[in-house]
C-alpha cells in the first residue's frame, strides 16, 4: 500500500525536512536551480509492510502500518540501513532515536 502524499507531508513537516535519524540532519529537499524543487526523503515503516519486511508485525492492520505514528521520514542511506540490518533496530530503538532526532 505506503504512505499516502498528505501523510509524507506530515512527515516532513515534523522532521522539519531533515532525516529524522539523530545526528544525520541530512536535508530532504532538493532546490533546482532549472526546473521544479523537489523531495528527496524516504517515508520508512517502524513495523515494516510486508511480511518479510524489517519488523514486520502479522497483527497490524495495513492502515496502522501506513499511518504516520508507524512511519519515520528518513534520507535514502538510513532507510535502507533500518531495513537491512533489522537487528541493530529494533521496533523500539527505532522509535526512540527518531523522538531524539
Amino acid at each position: 500500500m505506503g504512505a499516502s502524499y498528505p501523510t509524507r507531508i506530515i512527515l516532513a513537516f515534523r522532521s522539519g525536512g531533515v532525516c529524522a535519524m539523530p545526528k544525520c540532519g541530512k536535508h530532504l529537499t532538493y532546490d533546482s536551480p532549472s526546473g521544479d524543487d523537489t523531495y528527496v526523503g524516504e517515508a520508512a515503516h517502524i513495523k515494516g509492510e510486508k511480511p518479510k519486511a524489517a519488523r514486520y508485525e502479522a497483527a497490524m492492520t495495513d492502515e496502522g502500518r501506513d499511518h504516520v505514528d508507524n512511519l519515520l521520514y528518513l534520507c535514502t542511506d538510513h532507510h535502507t540501513i533500518i531495513d537491512k540490518v533489522p537487528a541493530d533496530w529494533p521496533t523500539e530503538k527505532t522509535r526512540r532515536d527518531q523522538n531524539q532526532a
